[in-house]
């Protein structure tokens, strides 16, 4: 998991979904560093509504995009990893990146990462040409006028035509079929970016 700015302000779902509180600590560090930054352009993000596309799709505050980024985590969050920085043992991890999806998809994709699976409530051609993109989407409007750039349809949460252990399925199917050859939408498309942040440090 990446992009640290939408998880502001999720700080108690990450405290609680970590696996220690060291990790915890690790990861908080890392949104409040991040806080600190952006407010010294005079603004408080967390006062800032999200994007027009955002607002647009329902969304009202930056509290309600940040609760829909970390209610997906359903397993323990077990280490709090660099941008590009390589995971020491499996489980899922929070990577500090910046919250530009081209960006943030670099960072995993440099840390070894063979695969992404992107959430998106709307549309996003952002993808990586080093690594395949899955784009996984459960809005039925996107659905309706962008179906033709997204790979797995799970808006049957939203009806409840479907559950999510057949959500879960649509998934592992896809990315099996990636694992096969079978080409993603953003590689049918030739679309993708590579963008590596300024740092002030080596990577």
């Amino acid at each position: 998991m990446s992009e640290t700015a939408e998880f502001m302000p999720g700080e108690p779902v990450i405290r609680q979904q970590s696996a220690s509180p060291s990790v915890a600590e690790r990861i908080l560090a890392c949104l409040a560093r991040e806080e600190t930054m952006m407010k010294e352009d005079g603004d408080d993000y967390r006062g800032v509504n999200p994007t027009a596309e955002n607002i647009d799709a329902g969304l009202t505050t930056l509290i309600e995009k940040s609760m829909g980024a970390v209610c997906k985590i359903t397993s323990p969050l077990v280490g709090c990893l660099e941008f590009a920085e390589r995971p020491g043992r499996r489980g899922l991890y929070f990577m500090d990146t910046p919250f530009f999806s081209p960006v943030s998809i670099t960072g995993m994709v440099c840390a070894g990462s063979q695969l992404t699976l992107f959430a998106m409530g709307v549309v996003n051609p952002s993808g990586c040409p080093l690594a395949p993109t899955v784009k996984i989407c459960g809005n039925p409007r996107t659905m309706r006028t962008w179906g033709d750039e997204i790979d797995v349809d799970v808006s049957g949460l939203i009806d409840a035509t479907q559950t999510l252990a057949q959500a879960a399925g649509q998934i592992a199917d896809a990315v099996a079929r990636c694992a096969r050859g079978e080409q993603t939408r953003t590689e049918a498309r030739g679309e993708g970016q590579l963008i590596v942040p300024r740092t002030l440090a080596a990577l």
